[in-house]
């Protein structure tokens, strides 16, 4: 009995403890400095260059899960639906930077990434690479083909080999 007592008092004192150890070693979150990961819809992801300069600024607007906005020669496969992400991006810079659409991809619920879907239907879906002059931003969208019992959950952008800039789209 006093070793089941013992027990329970150390796993006790671990649960009462151990959020109170993570919460003091963990930093807080910097909300100044530029980053290639945005938390959520809203949120801003920076590009940054290879001297960690700001090139653009990226946010996902909203996302419309079952889009039916397509052409009747667009539809989903069985057991698919369309997924429409609304995006933002600015150029920080002074020089023009050209956007490519299929540099895009979206990880869904199991892990798996879809590149962009091949649809017709809405004026402000990218389907060819956009120039962004310096200073300005465009407001368009990309369509991804997910299975419908999924999620999707992250878009991913690689404006170059190696280098992501990350979106999750949860919440």
């Amino acid at each position: 009995m006093k070793v089941a007592v013992r027990t329970l008092f150390m796993l006790l004192m671990i649960a009462v403890l151990a959020p109170a150890t993570f919460a003091q070693s963990t930093p807080d979150a910097v909300r100044d400095v530029p980053s290639p990961f945005a938390g959520g819809i809203g949120e801003v992801a920076t590009y940054l260059d290879q001297r960690g300069t700001p090139v653009l600024e990226l946010s996902v607007t909203g996302i419309e899960r079952e889009w039916d906005g397509y052409d009747r020669w667009s539809e989903p496969q069985a057991g698919s639906d369309f997924v429409l992400v609304s995006m933002t991006v600015t150029n920080l810079g002074t020089r023009p930077f050209v956007v490519e659409p299929y540099d895009f991809s979206l990880v869904d619920s199991l892990g798996v990434s879809q590149s962009q879907a091949w649809v017709s239907g809405g004026s402000l879906i990218m389907s060819e690479d956009t120039t962004i002059d310096g200073g300005a931003s465009i407001e368009f969208q990309l369509v991804f083909e997910v299975f419908s019992d999924l999620d999707p959950l992250m878009l991913f952008w690689s404006p170059e080999f190696d280098v992501y800039v990350v979106m999750y789209l949860g919440n």
